[in-house]
């Protein structure tokens, strides 16, 4: 009221939070309460929470005045609350940079923060997500990400699950690993130990030769003479599992690899066998879906090539990765010369070979083999074809005649095939070529040249 002033205050305090105040000295625990008394001297209230921890309170606060006319008044009682906040306390929504972890304590913390529990805590549910929000399996899988670099990560707690999420991981300094050293010590020794007992000793992919085993072993013996010895200091330990640390590195580093050779060969003859099975299933014909022998020819002349490659010993891994990169190429041509539509037959001559002893072929002697057939359009209508034989020279029964050309009448089949197979010492031709008339129309085949054995 005007023109008064307070003689004496009491103040009742309810600690309402979770962690415990201080007034005037004393501390009230939570859920508990405390009156104290001031006069006019002194009237403030002054209010703290213990390590400046999160906490709320209720204040009631009642006494008298003096009026001007000097006598006292009760004032009306009043209440008032407050809340206190950590600034070292982590809120429930937390972006932060991480300072450090303990594995043993399953506690992390973030740079000016108390800590947290990133696992380990009964009716909590913990979750882990890496850069992207991709899953992290376990504690373990997220500690190990925290050892790449500074990590940016964010706490969000929702009921009672609990889920850390990796916002930025640069090349910062990593996390410090506050676990106590004889802990990660231990752990150290029992992951070699387990290295070692499934290490295979060998030369086959994945194995290990038994130098790289035996020095490991004895990294490990060192280790454990620190580890079991109880006057072994914070420094010693830590020691002992940085050269273990190293001594694991070159474990696993010694581990047999495949050959690339080996490996650029494998998929080489995998390539190749399939090549095989799809060449040996072709189809030489007109129909559909069906291939011409040419196309066939071409793609076994890859295989073979792509064969040639695999079988050399000292192949390099970029010609075995040449050669199957050239097959690859090969099987998409075979397969796109498949026939797309059924091809008609042609008038042509498809084989025209001298056979015989190199020696009588060269003279000239030997056996005339000539294939072809008439077109499609002329089936049944043509019994015969004539084959004109060009470029013959020195008859070796008339030396010094030039029989430059010669005919010869070959019948036709149903099919519209026609062929020869005769005994000939009538010189030797160069080229052959095929013609007949149907309905008025004279047709005639270019002039194919005469091998001499398929040469």
């Amino acid at each position: 009221m005007p023109n008064t002033s307070i003689k004496t205050v009491s103040y009742t305090i309810f600690n309402t939070g979770a962690n415990n105040v201080i007034v005037d000295g004393q501390t009230i625990s939570p859920n508990r309460s405390f009156t104290v008394t001031h006069g006019a001297a002194n009237a403030d209230l002054d209010v703290k929470t213990v390590d400046g921890m999160s906490s709320s309170v209720r204040v009631l606060a009642t006494g008298t005045a003096i009026d001007t006319d000097g006598k006292d008044y009760a004032f009306t009682a009043k209440e008032a609350t407050a809340t206190f906040t950590s600034t070292s306390v982590v809120a429930d929504l937390y972006t932060g940079v991480v300072d450090s972890y303990n594995t043993d304590k399953k506690e992390l913390v973030f740079v000016g923060k108390d800590a947290v529990k990133y696992a380990g805590e009964t009716g909590k549910t913990y979750e882990y997500k890496g850069i992207g929000n991709t899953p992290i399996a376990t504690a373990e899988n997220f500690i190990d990400e925290l050892k790449k670099g500074k990590t940016t990560v964010t706490r969000e707690v929702k009921g009672n699950t609990v889920t850390f999420y990796i916002i930025e991981q640069t090349a910062g300094t990593a996390p410090e690993d506050t676990t106590s050293e004889k802990a990660a010590l231990k752990t150290a020794v029992d992951s070699a130990d387990a290295a070692i007992k499934a290490a295979v000793v060998g030369d086959a992919p994945g194995n290990y030769s038994q130098a790289a085993v035996d020095t490991y072993k004895a990294a490990v013996a060192t280790a454990k003479t620190v580890l079991n010895d109880v006057n072994s200091t914070d420094a010693q330990l830590k020691a002992a599992k940085a050269t273990l640390d190293t001594a694991t590195k070159a474990f696993n580093d010694a581990v047999v690899k495949e050959n690339p050779v080996a490996v650029a060969k494998a998929e080489l003859k995998t390539a190749v066998d399939a090549a095989k099975v799809k060449a040996d299933a072709a189809k030489v014909g007109t129909a559909v879906g069906e291939y011409t022998q040419a196309a066939v020819d071409t793609y076994k002349a890859a295989i073979d090539a792509a064969t040639a490659v695999w079988n050399k010993a000292d192949a390099t891994v970029e010609q075995v990765n040449a050669a199957k990169t050239t097959l690859a190429t090969a099987t998409t041509a075979f397969e796109n010369a498949a026939n797309k539509e059924e091809v008609g037959q042609k008038f042509e001559i498809t084989n025209a070979d001298i056979t015989g002893l190199d020696i009588l072929v060269g003279l000239g002697a030997g056996t005339f083999e000539v294939e072809g057939t008439v077109a499609k359009e002329d089936l049944g209508k043509v019994s015969k074809v004539k084959l004109t034989f060009e470029g013959g020279l020195n008859n070796p029964e008339n030396p010094g005649v030039d029989i430059s050309s010669t005919t010869l009448d070959v019948d036709v089949d149903a099919a519209g095939k026609f062929s020869i197979s005769e005994l000939v010492g009538t010189g030797t031709y160069k080229t052959v070529k095929a013609s007949y008339t149907v309905d008025g129309t004279a047709k005639e085949t270019a002039a194919k040249k005469i091998t001499k054995n398929g040469k």
